[in-house]
């Protein structure tokens, strides 16, 4: 076994959800505050330095003269220097409520953030980092509980269910996928029908044509422009607009951004059940996906694929099974292309990958799906869903997670139900 095999090996004995979404808060925690984040790595004394300047400007200078004053203290940071560097560790358990109820008190006073699509600040949702790192959809829905039947209660609780953000949904699709446990008098199928229904709903309601809500929140054509633009080209666009009667210019910045529906080729009435696809299809439109859409859209599609695959999964012999089915298509394009790591038994020589080797083996995978949706891929081929495994990875990357981790839970629920195949007495060979 080579070291890249028993560095895996060690890994996945102890990994589990919990632990992905504790890396994943920590470190998304990390990055809202320091400009030189590196992923994986406590940066404690950086990450404290930063606390002390942001507390000097916010808090009153008659506090600040105080003996004994502790600036991360009063930004409400109640976790020490040291224990920090400990939660990077190896193997660390889920921190106690306090300390994350801590993360998110510096939250609610030192992180800010604006939607792609405008420049309003604001503060993250309260209990952001306790719902990421101990909280989400199947916490939600397996809560204690002294009713009598249950459930009712399941389906109540997960239409009562929103995320506090892409990457809780996110975790919330990953953990339900690797989940095989029955609950009191519920059957694990029914549990992930009802959790997996949520999440495409959620998502639905995003990402649908016409109305889906995530349109308005990202940037504009024109803000894109913006941005990227010089000082003169600044001044170019801005008289363009002048001409106009009224001036568009404020209403074109905030104006959202659409895909090209005719290019993805889906129709306004696409089901719930059919989200994942909507998603795949969406790789079309390579115009499109550039900057805060293509990291947006990458994460949920990969979420998407996930909880669909769950879905199906309750149902995998005759989803999954033997059949070649249209779901199955899409299904394992979803997974080839963003849940599953780029081969490793043969290590690469120095300084190379084997990333473009993955993708030249799944270009088949994914032209089977391709060509089940009615979109027009002749402008783009792979070069979109190419696109949202690099923007996926990064994402998760950037959470101090790797591909790798992301596909062995995802798997997990495979290992345990898994599908078998008996031969009935009186059947031949």
């Amino acid at each position: 076994m080579n070291q890249r095999s028993r560095e895996r090996a060690d890994r996945e004995r102890a990994l589990t959800v919990g632990e992905l979404r504790f890396r994943a808060g920590i470190n998304h925690f990390k990055r809202s505050l320091l400009h030189d984040h590196i992923p994986g790595r406590a940066q404690a004394r950086e990450l404290f330095d930063v606390l002390e300047r942001i507390t000097k400007q916010l808090a009153p200078k008659a506090l600040l003269a105080q003996r004994g004053f502790i600036p991360a203290a009063w930004l409400g940071m109640r976790v020490s220097p040291r224990s920090w560097q400990a939660w990077f560790a190896q193997e660390v358990e889920t921190p106690k409520a306090g300390a994350q109820r801590s993360l998110d008190e510096v939250a609610r006073r030192a992180i800010r953030w604006s939607l792609p699509n405008g420049n309003v600040e604001q503060a993250l949702p309260p209990g952001f980092y306790r719902d990421l790192i101990d909280g989400g959809l199947l916490r939600t829905l397996l809560a204690k509980t002294g009713a009598g039947e249950f459930t009712p209660l399941l389906h109540a609780r997960a239409a009562a269910y929103k995320p506090l953000s892409a990457w809780h949904l996110h975790f919330d699709a990953l953990e339900l996928r690797a989940f095989s446990s029955d609950h009191l008098d519920v059957s694990w199928a029914e549990i992930v029908r009802v959790a997996a229904t949520r999440i495409l709903e959620l998502l639905h309601e995003l990402w649908r044509p016409g109305d889906g809500r995530i349109y308005r929140q990202l940037s504009s054509d024109t803000r894109r422009q913006w941005s990227a633009a010089s000082e003169a080209e600044r001044m170019a666009i801005r008289e363009r607009f002048s001409r106009l009667v009224p001036d568009q210019f404020d209403a074109s910045m905030n104006a959202g951004a659409s895909p090209s529906w005719e290019r993805v080729g889906v129709g306004l009435d696409i089901p719930v059940a059919h989200v994942h696809r909507l998603l795949f299809s969406m790789g079309a439109d390579t115009e499109f996906l550039e900057g805060d859409r293509l990291s947006a859209w990458a994460l949920d599609l990969a979420t998407s694929g996930l909880a669909a695959h769950a879905l199906a999964w309750t149902d995998r012999y005759r989803v999954l099974g033997h059949q070649i089915t249209e779901e199955r298509l899409f299904l394992g394009a979803i997974d080839a292309l963003l849940l599953t790591s780029a081969p490793t038994a043969v290590e690469p020589p120095p300084g190379e990958s084997t990333e473009p080797q993955h993708l030249d083996d799944i270009e088949l995978v994914l032209a089977s799906a391709m060509s089940h949706c009615a979109g027009d891929w002749h402008h783009s081929g792979v070069t979109g869903l190419h696109k949202a495994r690099e923007a996926y990875m990064k994402e998760m990357a950037g959470l101090g997670i790797s591909l790798a981790d992301v596909e062995y839970l995802s798997r997990a629920a495979q290992r345990a139900e898994q599908l078998e195949y008996r031969r009935l007495p009186g059947q031949g060979v």
